[in-house]
């Protein structure tokens, strides 16, 4: 039987020149060999994993392959600047979700309600820069596109439940702008269906929205109104609902 030392020593010469020629060029990582992946022995058997010169590259691709929104690349929870006792609370609540999936615990995630540019995409998008990091399984999906998505499957061959199963397929589901549409019964049917498919998987969300959770006097319906009474109640059981009260932080470059 040929040893994992034996593949990796054979995957480590392969493309390079021979050593007689007298020019190979040394591996720029000496672990690896620049193969990306190191092999340590087990006892009976040796163990090969990734190697630390190339887990910074996975962890980026990861992130790439996820499609965050644009402007991500500054959204990490270093970068958040809360100013009101909410986004205070909403920081502390990201940070400690973070510290209780470290432990394994993702059992109730996170639903971020309330005023537009209060920073609740900025701190969707840390906490899932940090799960994809940790190699945790991440679909990010914005309500609004994928409902224009599924609409256009009526008009073309792709079938919207394929659609559907593959946007949401994963171990945590990022939600932003839940709620966001002309409020159509077919809206408020679609988010059922998406609340409904990660609730009955044992997925966990993670969601934003401009929507309260109760009636406020603001511009902006109950959530509730939005997504059915169904959906919200399941969500509730799923994700802490916290409010964010906030000045438009897009207006002056912080949390935007």
């Amino acid at each position: 039987m040929v040893s994992v030392a034996d593949l990796m020593s054979r995957w480590r010469a392969r493309g390079k020149p021979s050593a007689q020629a007298g020019d190979a060029e040394p591996p720029e990582c000496r672990d690896c060999g620049d193969t990306g992946w190191r092999v340590d022995p087990g006892g009976i058997y040796d163990v090969a994993e990734r190697c630390n010169c190339r887990k910074g590259a996975d962890a980026a691709a990861r992130w790439r392959a996820v499609v965050p929104p644009a402007r991500s690349d500054r959204m990490t929870l270093a970068s958040y600047v809360p100013r009101t006792p909410e986004q205070r609370k909403a920081l502390a609540l990201a940070r400690s979700f973070l510290k209780r999936a470290g432990r394994g615990d993702m059992k109730r995630g996170i639903a971020l309600l309330g005023d537009v540019g209060s920073g609740k995409t900025h701190l969707l998008v840390a906490i899932s820069r940090e799960l994809v990091d940790a190699g945790v399984s991440l679909s990010f999906v914005d309500f609004d596109r994928l409902a224009g998505d599924v609409r256009r499957c009526y008009s073309s061959d792709r079938d919207a439940v394929s659609l559907l199963r593959e946007a949401l397929d994963a171990t945590v589901v990022v939600m932003d702008e839940l709620g966001k549409g002309r409020g159509t019964e077919w809206e408020c049917w679609l988010a059922d269906q998406v609340i409904t498919t990660i609730y009955q998987a044992g997925g966990v969300v993670l969601v934003g929205s401009n929507h309260p959770a109760k009636a406020d006097g603001g511009k902006f319906c109950p959530l509730q109104e939005r997504i059915g009474d169904r959906a919200f109640s399941r969500l509730q059981e799923m994700a802490a609902m916290l409010s964010i009260k906030g000045r438009d932080g897009r207006k002056y470059d912080d949390n935007a």
